[in-house]
């Protein structure tokens, strides 16, 4: 299903005017079976979402939906200070994934988005560097190191993507 939102034409126009300045080079991704090298891109957070539907910490938002009595909305800024809460309520790996990145200064590895910005892997990156952002706001926290997925991919290769990503990781933080 093709992916032709007002958030995709967003990223394409920034990507088109800042080629120079945002694109990173080629990433590594199996989609529907074959390995693809992939643009990677920093982009800046204004553009991305978090992924609702994140399967890794969907728990813990149902839980909460369930006492707010109603569903979380990822383009609301008061819920997602509420799914940045729920996504770095782990304060040991959330301290050291904050750590990590100041002290190199970066992302290690790359995260990857839905051809129209929302989070498939790197939800807790993303929140991590927005909360360094807001304590730093110098401008060097307010992009995300991503891979923009393409807007025809499959449901299943985005669970493959999303599992393959997140549970191969030795560094993946336990939710729920």
């Amino acid at each position: 299903m093709a992916i032709h939102s007002k958030k995709a034409k967003e990223i394409d126009v920034y990507i088109d005017g800042h080629k120079t300045k945002c694109v990173k080079g080629k990433q590594k991704v199996e989609i529907n079976g074959k390995i693809q090298f992939l643009d990677s891109y920093m982009l800046p957070l204004s553009l991305l979402q978090y992924n609702h539907d994140n399967r890794r910490f969907n728990l813990e938002i149902q839980e909460y939906e369930t006492q707010l009595g109603r569903e979380l909305n990822a383009s609301d800024r008061e819920d997602v200070k509420k799914i940045i809460e729920l996504l770095l309520q782990d304060t040991t790996e959330a301290k050291k994934l904050k750590d990590d990145l100041k002290q190199l200064g970066e992302q290690r590895e790359v995260a990857a988005i839905t051809h129209d910005g929302i989070v498939v892997n790197g939800n807790r990156r993303m929140a991590t560097i927005e909360q360094l952002h807001d304590e730093e706001p110098t401008g060097k926290w307010n992009e995300l190191w991503v891979v923009r997925l393409p807007e025809d991919i499959s449901e299943k290769d985005l669970w493959k993507i999303e599992a393959g990503l997140q549970l191969s990781k030795e560094k993946v933080a336990d939710y729920g």
